[in-house]
Protein backbone atom coordinates (compact mmCIF):
# COMPACT_ATOMS: atom_id res chain seq x y z
CA UNK A 1 0.00 0.00 0.00
CA UNK A 2 1.45 3.74 -0.91
CA UNK A 3 2.58 5.69 1.66
CA UNK A 4 -0.60 8.20 -0.05
CA UNK A 5 -3.03 5.33 0.73
CA UNK A 6 -2.45 5.22 4.18
CA UNK A 7 -2.46 8.49 4.75
CA UNK A 8 -5.82 9.27 3.27
CA UNK A 9 -6.58 6.19 5.43
CA UNK A 10 -5.26 8.09 8.51
CA UNK A 11 -7.18 11.37 7.54
CA UNK A 12 -10.19 9.38 7.34
CA UNK A 13 -10.29 7.52 10.20
CA UNK A 14 -9.28 11.36 12.09
CA UNK A 15 -12.29 12.57 10.48
CA UNK A 16 -15.09 9.95 11.20
CA UNK A 17 -13.84 9.99 14.84
CA UNK A 18 -14.65 13.65 15.00
CA UNK A 19 -17.81 13.68 12.96
CA UNK A 20 -19.29 11.10 15.23
CA UNK A 21 -23.00 11.16 16.02
CA UNK A 22 -24.02 12.57 19.15
CA UNK A 23 -26.59 10.12 21.34
CA UNK A 24 -29.51 12.31 20.91
CA UNK A 25 -31.11 11.19 23.85
CA UNK A 26 -32.52 13.01 26.73
CA UNK A 27 -31.16 11.64 29.90
CA UNK A 28 -33.94 12.00 33.05
CA UNK A 29 -32.47 10.92 36.98
CA UNK A 30 -35.66 11.55 39.13
CA UNK A 31 -34.57 12.67 42.68
CA UNK A 32 -36.47 10.71 45.12
CA UNK A 33 -35.48 13.08 47.80
CA UNK A 34 -36.90 16.06 46.59
CA UNK A 35 -40.13 14.16 45.01
CA UNK A 36 -43.37 14.24 47.20
CA UNK A 37 -46.65 12.65 46.97
CA UNK A 38 -48.90 14.49 50.10
CA UNK A 39 -52.71 15.01 50.80
CA UNK A 40 -54.98 17.51 52.72
CA UNK A 41 -58.21 15.89 53.40
CA UNK A 42 -60.61 18.10 54.21
CA UNK A 43 -63.49 16.56 55.04
CA UNK A 44 -65.38 13.17 55.69
CA UNK A 45 -68.85 11.92 56.35
CA UNK A 46 -68.63 8.44 58.88
CA UNK A 47 -65.27 7.49 59.80
CA UNK A 48 -62.80 8.19 56.95
CA UNK A 49 -59.33 9.20 55.87
CA UNK A 50 -56.34 9.12 53.28
CA UNK A 51 -52.82 8.98 53.31
CA UNK A 52 -50.69 9.06 50.40
CA UNK A 53 -46.61 8.14 49.74
CA UNK A 54 -44.16 7.87 46.86
CA UNK A 55 -43.43 3.96 45.81
CA UNK A 56 -40.83 4.38 42.96
CA UNK A 57 -38.82 3.51 45.87
CA UNK A 58 -35.12 5.40 44.89
CA UNK A 59 -33.20 7.43 42.45
CA UNK A 60 -33.49 5.89 39.11
CA UNK A 61 -32.64 7.13 35.59
CA UNK A 62 -34.04 6.21 31.87
CA UNK A 63 -33.47 8.27 28.36
CA UNK A 64 -35.79 9.28 26.15
CA UNK A 65 -35.94 10.29 22.08
CA UNK A 66 -37.70 12.81 20.89
CA UNK A 67 -41.11 12.03 21.03
CA UNK A 68 -41.13 8.97 23.50
CA UNK A 69 -42.31 8.83 27.08
CA UNK A 70 -41.56 6.09 29.85
CA UNK A 71 -44.40 5.71 32.42
CA UNK A 72 -43.32 4.03 36.03
CA UNK A 73 -45.75 3.84 39.06
CA UNK A 74 -45.10 7.50 40.94
CA UNK A 75 -47.24 6.95 44.37
CA UNK A 76 -49.89 5.10 46.30
CA UNK A 77 -53.17 6.67 47.83
CA UNK A 78 -54.40 4.58 50.88
CA UNK A 79 -58.37 5.22 51.78
CA UNK A 80 -59.28 3.80 55.71
CA UNK A 81 -61.93 3.57 57.85
CA UNK A 82 -65.96 3.90 56.71
CA UNK A 83 -67.47 6.92 54.78
CA UNK A 84 -67.43 9.19 51.90
CA UNK A 85 -64.70 12.06 51.51
CA UNK A 86 -63.01 15.21 49.75
CA UNK A 87 -59.04 15.37 49.34
CA UNK A 88 -56.87 17.71 47.69
CA UNK A 89 -53.21 16.11 46.40
CA UNK A 90 -49.99 17.81 46.15
CA UNK A 91 -47.46 15.49 43.50
CA UNK A 92 -43.81 16.62 43.14
CA UNK A 93 -41.44 15.18 40.58
CA UNK A 94 -38.21 16.17 40.69
CA UNK A 95 -34.88 15.56 38.91
CA UNK A 96 -31.31 15.77 39.22
CA UNK A 97 -30.85 15.99 35.66
CA UNK A 98 -32.04 17.55 33.32
CA UNK A 99 -31.66 20.96 35.03
CA UNK A 100 -34.78 22.53 35.18
CA UNK A 101 -36.72 22.24 38.16
CA UNK A 102 -39.42 19.92 39.29
CA UNK A 103 -43.03 19.11 37.56
CA UNK A 104 -45.53 19.95 40.08
CA UNK A 105 -49.35 19.52 40.43
CA UNK A 106 -51.97 19.53 42.30
CA UNK A 107 -55.17 16.96 42.24
CA UNK A 108 -58.80 16.82 43.75
CA UNK A 109 -60.46 13.97 44.47
CA UNK A 110 -63.53 12.73 46.19
CA UNK A 111 -63.79 9.30 47.40
CA UNK A 112 -66.03 6.23 49.26
CA UNK A 113 -64.39 3.52 51.21
CA UNK A 114 -65.00 0.50 53.55
CA UNK A 115 -62.09 -0.42 55.33
CA UNK A 116 -59.78 -0.21 52.41
CA UNK A 117 -61.44 -3.26 50.99
CA UNK A 118 -63.75 -1.59 48.79
CA UNK A 119 -62.84 2.21 47.78
CA UNK A 120 -63.83 4.11 45.04
CA UNK A 121 -63.80 8.09 43.40
CA UNK A 122 -61.97 10.42 41.42
CA UNK A 123 -58.90 12.35 41.18
CA UNK A 124 -58.56 14.42 38.99
CA UNK A 125 -55.12 16.32 38.29
CA UNK A 126 -54.05 19.56 37.05
CA UNK A 127 -52.41 20.28 33.53
CA UNK A 128 -48.30 20.14 34.05
CA UNK A 129 -47.17 23.05 31.27
CA UNK A 130 -44.05 22.18 29.44
CA UNK A 131 -40.77 22.02 31.15
CA UNK A 132 -37.89 23.57 29.54
CA UNK A 133 -34.13 22.52 30.05
CA UNK A 134 -30.93 24.86 30.23
CA UNK A 135 -30.35 23.52 26.31
CA UNK A 136 -34.02 24.06 24.78
CA UNK A 137 -34.90 20.58 25.07
CA UNK A 138 -38.57 20.05 26.45
CA UNK A 139 -40.51 17.75 27.97
CA UNK A 140 -43.82 16.87 29.90
CA UNK A 141 -44.79 15.45 32.99
CA UNK A 142 -48.60 13.80 33.83
CA UNK A 143 -50.10 12.37 36.58
CA UNK A 144 -52.66 10.08 35.82
CA UNK A 145 -56.33 10.95 36.64
CA UNK A 146 -58.48 7.92 38.53
CA UNK A 147 -61.71 7.01 38.28
CA UNK A 148 -63.88 4.24 39.35
CA UNK A 149 -63.73 1.37 42.06
CA UNK A 150 -60.69 -0.43 43.38
CA UNK A 151 -61.09 -3.52 45.42
CA UNK A 152 -57.94 -3.39 48.19
CA UNK A 153 -56.01 -0.45 49.52
CA UNK A 154 -53.73 1.13 48.37
CA UNK A 155 -53.88 3.15 44.84
CA UNK A 156 -51.38 3.52 42.49
CA UNK A 157 -50.92 6.91 40.83
CA UNK A 158 -48.74 6.71 38.01
CA UNK A 159 -46.38 9.31 35.99
CA UNK A 160 -45.83 9.62 32.41
CA UNK A 161 -42.66 11.78 31.41
CA UNK A 162 -42.82 12.37 27.47
CA UNK A 163 -39.95 13.88 25.51
CA UNK A 164 -41.57 16.75 23.41
CA UNK A 165 -38.24 18.54 21.59
CA UNK A 166 -34.37 17.28 22.06
CA UNK A 167 -31.78 19.46 21.57
CA UNK A 168 -28.88 16.99 20.66
CA UNK A 169 -25.37 18.04 22.80
CA UNK A 170 -22.73 20.02 20.74
CA UNK A 171 -19.64 17.16 20.12
CA UNK A 172 -16.63 18.53 21.05
CA UNK A 173 -13.69 16.65 19.53
CA UNK A 174 -11.19 14.42 21.34
CA UNK A 175 -8.13 15.50 21.24
CA UNK A 176 -7.11 12.19 19.96
CA UNK A 177 -9.30 12.29 16.80
CA UNK A 178 -7.87 15.60 15.77
CA UNK A 179 -4.19 14.63 16.26
CA UNK A 180 -4.97 11.66 14.07
CA UNK A 181 -6.84 13.67 11.74
CA UNK A 182 -3.87 16.07 11.64
CA UNK A 183 -1.17 13.68 11.26
CA UNK A 184 -3.74 12.15 8.43
CA UNK A 185 -3.05 15.52 6.12
CA UNK A 186 0.33 16.27 7.36
CA UNK A 187 0.98 12.33 5.72
CA UNK A 188 -1.33 13.11 2.33
CA UNK A 189 0.83 16.76 2.34
CA UNK A 190 4.11 14.68 2.37
CA UNK A 191 3.01 12.26 0.24
CA UNK A 192 2.03 14.65 -2.60
CA UNK A 193 5.33 16.34 -2.55
CA UNK A 194 7.22 12.98 -2.63
CA UNK A 195 5.41 11.87 -5.57
CA UNK A 196 5.90 15.92 -7.29
CA UNK A 197 9.58 15.47 -6.81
Amino acid sequence: MSILKVAAATALLGMTAFAAPANAGLVFDVDQGGSSLTVDTSGCIGWCGVSSGLSFGSDFSFSLEEGEGYTFNFGQITPSGFGAGHATFTATLAFFEPIAGSASSGGEAYYITAGGIITGGSLIWDDISTIVTADGSEFTVDFHDLAGIDFFAPIGVKATVTAVKVVAPVEVPEPAALALFGLGLIGVGAARRRKAA
